[in-house]
């Protein structure tokens, strides 16, 4: 199913969906960003920085940004409470509709992410 489908049934008339795949299965979901960002659908995914992967060289030939996160990790809830054992960065990956490649690299510290959730 393309996400624009799922997006109008939910009533949802945006461009953009928000991906945070399981660390432990991040291939597929890049692959499909990257065919639906073709087909005019964009996605900002949040997935752990680790360069050293296949999936994460082909969300940087692909992406239009990619913004690193810096000073600090970022914790996942659990029944809202801040889980500890996150062993690595994270980072952003934007795929805009239709604009494969390119990207921009850009970075924003834990602090602000956290400062501009909490508005």
């Amino acid at each position: 199913m393309d996400w624009f489908e799922s997006l109008q049934h939910f009533g949802i008339l945006s461009p953009y969906v928000w991906i945070n795949p399981p660390y432990s299965h991040i291939t597929p979901w890049v692959d499909k960003a990257i065919e639906q960002a073709s087909k005019g659908i964009g996605s900002v995914m949040l997935v752990m920085a680790d360069p050293s992967v296949k999936w994460f060289a082909k969300a940087v030939e692909y992406a239009t940004e990619i913004r690193f996160v810096t000073k600090g990790r970022i914790a996942f809830l659990e029944d809202g409470v801040p889980r500890s054992g996150n062993n690595k960065g994270s980072v952003f990956f934007v795929f805009s509709p239709k604009m494969l490649g390119n990207a921009k690299f850009t970075w924003v510290n834990r602090k602000e992410l956290l400062d501009k959730g909490n508005l």
